[in-house]
């Protein structure tokens, strides 16, 4: 089976290897964002991205899964399904 995931990042655009993010909606209420480290702000689109290749590259995976869907909402937490 081939590995398939689709990953959606609620406030990216086709410039999300360049977008950070500000404000207080970059400390989510709740979870950790995608590659940040625990109550630490969300870096922005661009660091879900660089996590995301390096954990693809090294393990074929996203948050530890090997195919499915999953959506990052505008704190960087990442859920599964759409």
């Amino acid at each position: 089976m081939t590995n398939k995931l689709l990953v959606q990042v609620q406030c990216a655009s086709h410039a999300q290897i360049f977008e950070g993010c500000s404000g207080p909606r970059c400390t989510p209420d709740s979870g950790t964002p995608y590659g940040g480290r625990p109550g630490e702000p969300w870096a922005g689109p661009h660091a879900t991205l660089k996590a995301a290749l390096i954990e693809w590259i090294k393990n074929g995976t996203f948050n530890g899964a090997a195919n499915g869907q999953f959506t990052v909402d505008a704190s960087g937490v990442a859920s599964s399904g759409t």
